[in-house]
């Protein structure tokens, strides 16, 4: 009896296993496919830099084909002058003419996206990275001289060379 409820035990263990991997393939499956059908992702972006967003989106569709959310998701691009969009989404009513109502808008610059003021729902967020710099390393905390009358500092980053270091049987020094 007892050898009877141990077979019955192992096989219960190995048909749930099975069973449990079966389901794993199935949910692996189901998430590369487009259960729920498609969905569109509308951008609106300045004539500018709409055909560059373009490019990129047909790139996006073609290589990646996002499924987000058991929906197949494809991007479209849609050129629409910054300050026309802007007056669009400040006043809250999308005029159809410029395409369909975008998820995304892309302006020109930060002055088109402050026309359209807080109006426009979502996270203004902008994507441009500052690409200016100081060619000067950052000074350090000794050797401060100053430079003018204005009482700016000078502070060297190394000491400067010990001429005595040099011997005559440095080659730099012939």
């Amino acid at each position: 009896m007892s050898l009877v409820a141990v077979a019955l035990l192992v096989l219960g263990v190995v048909g749930w296993l099975q069973l449990r991997d079966r389901i794993d393939d199935q949910a692996t499956e189901a998430a590369g496919t487009c259960v729920e059908g498609d969905a569109e992702l509308h951008i609106a972006a300045d004539p500018l830099i709409a055909r560059t967003l373009t490019d990129l989106a047909a790139t996006w569709n073609t290589d990646v084909a996002p499924v987000i959310r058991d929906y197949c998701i494809t991007a479209h691009v849609t050129a629409t002058e910054s300050p026309t969009a802007a007056t669009a989404l400040a006043t809250d009513t999308w005029n159809p003419e410029l395409g369909p109502e975008p998820a995304l808008w892309v302006p020109v610059d930060t002055r088109a996206a402050d026309r359209a003021g807080t109006s426009a729902s979502g996270q203004r967020r902008s994507l441009a990275i500052s690409l200016s710099f100081s060619p000067h390393p950052p000074p350090s905390r000794t050797d401060s001289r100053p430079l003018g009358s204005h009482g700016t500092t000078y502070r060297r980053c190394r000491p400067p060379p010990d001429p005595s270091a040099h011997s005559a049987s440095d080659p730099g020094n012939r």
